[in-house]
């Protein structure tokens, strides 16, 4: 289960700085409220905190929690995280690991002997998205079974007949089914099923009172469903990896005591954040993103009806929690946020050669132009074209217009793959691109 995707991931996180001489005329917090109010964000409304060196400093509540009965997003607001619940689900497992209870080098099938491929995959592998057990949702909603309750043993029963995706540990692919299993793994290795687990072992410890397994926490209300991906779905479904509804401050004090190593010791979290990261790209219920010199670990979530982000730097004790609709383009939430958490300098860190002039105005033509709502289309490859309708054009250019004036577009390197790395500098904000061109002198974009 990951953040539903729309036809453009409008803010990808690689370059969250603030502009040397640019200071900025409105806060962070003013340009997230105006990107939610303006709807450039896909949702009605947002929940939102930031937590500066290890204390929950921020709170935002923006917009509508149930627009259909007018109720606003407030404290008591909660939300299905989605995928965050993966985070939890990890963190359960490495405690038992702690305790000597169970080893990540352990096969399934010590645990759960009638699960198909157990003999085939490790603990580790489950966790980092390397074991080839292929995912059960799209089976699920092929199927029109979704909307009825079903057991964990049902959801893994459901990829019983399929073979796996590659051999366990030689690649990586997402899948959530990894996690309903891990999930039943907390319950045979404990004893206890996994939300008792989750609510004596993570919430307590941690002091979350607004967060609950497949339903709002008492004195919680959880918003309303919104966006294009509404597929009904009982709750049971994300059974270990989605099914966790909480508040965007309950999961700043799961943060902050991931942070002061309350739910594990400092060296299990740090090998969270490290273990297959590197291979395969994700790490022990982790995944990452980096920005500058700076790496923020954590994990973004997407449900039909819900999007979601948590995403912190552990070393500064800093992290940004971002909570609202199905069609959530969270990122216009990390950007300002981020930057307004470590101001400084932009190092002008260009290297090499950047393209031929011709090339050049036709990559500035075309960012400023986003800005303004309009394009080229005739110096694009049919990949970009395809990729901005009217309504995305519409809606990057709302968003594109609360970073403030562009300064300058700064080339960065070259990349692995030949593309051109470009930061393209605002107001408040910097965003990153990717350029090439295709055979047919097109512009392409990652």
């Amino acid at each position: 289960m990951r953040r539903n995707s729309r036809a453009i991931s409008i803010l990808p996180l690689a370059c969250l700085l603030a502009l040397s001489g640019l200071a900025p005329v409105r806060t962070a917090q003013t340009v997230v409220a105006e990107n939610v109010r303006s709807g450039a964000l896909g949702t009605p409304g947002a929940a939102i905190a930031v937590v500066q060196g290890g204390n929950l400093t921020t709170q935002q509540f923006l917009g509508a929690a149930d627009a259909a009965r007018g109720r606003p997003v407030s404290t008591t607001t909660a939300y299905r995280i989605a995928s965050i619940t993966k985070i939890f689900t990890a963190v359960a497992i490495l405690q038992l690991v702690e305790r000597g209870h169970l080893r990540l080098g352990d096969r399934l099938n010590r645990y759960l002997p009638w699960a198909p491929h157990a003999g085939d995959v490790t603990i580790e592998e489950l966790l980092t998205h390397s074991s080839g057990i292929p995912d059960f949702w799209d089976l699920a909603v092929a199927h029109n079974e979704t909307a009825r309750p079903v057991t964990p043993r049902e959801i893994v029963e459901t990829i019983s007949h399929r073979p796996l995706a590659f051999e366990p540990g030689s690649s990586s692919a997402y899948s959530n089914t990894e996690y309903t299993l891990l999930g039943l793994v907390v319950e045979r290795v404990s004893g206890m099923p996994l939300g008792a687990y989750e609510k004596a072992h993570i919430f307590a410890p941690a002091h979350m009172q607004q967060t609950a397994q497949g339903r709002a926490a008492p004195g919680t209300i959880l918003a309303a469903p919104s966006g294009a991906d509404l597929v009904a779905f009982d709750p049971s479904w994300w059974y270990g990896s989605g099914d966790l509804v909480s508040t965007a401050a309950d999961l700043a004090r799961f943060d902050i005591a991931l942070f002061d190593g309350t739910l594990v010791a400092p060296k299990t979290f740090e090998q969270m954040q490290r273990d297959g990261m590197k291979r395969y790209g994700h790490g022990l219920g982790l995944d990452s993103m980096r920005f500058s010199n700076k790496t923020l670990f954590g994990r973004p979530g997407g449900i039909p009806g819900y999007g979601s982000i948590d995403m912190f730097v552990p070393g500064d004790r800093n992290a940004v929690i971002a909570l609202g609709g199905g069609d959530f383009d969270w990122g216009g939430v990390l950007v300002p946020l981020f930057t307004a958490l470590y101001p400084g300098s932009l190092a002008e860190r260009g290297t090499g050669t950047p393209l031929p002039s011709r090339y050049s105005s036709v990559i500035e033509n075309f960012t400023w132009g986003l800005q303004k709502g309009k394009i080229t289309r005739s110096v694009l490859s049919p990949q970009l074209n395809e990729l901005f309708t009217a309504p995305v054009l519409h809606q990057v250019a709302q968003q594109f217009t609360s970073f403030g004036a562009i300064r300058r577009l700064v080339f960065i390197k070259r990349d692995r793959n030949g593309g051109y790395e470009y930061d393209e500098l605002f107001d408040y904000a910097c965003y990153p691109w990717t350029f090439g061109f295709d055979r047919r002198g097109k512009l392409t974009a990652q």
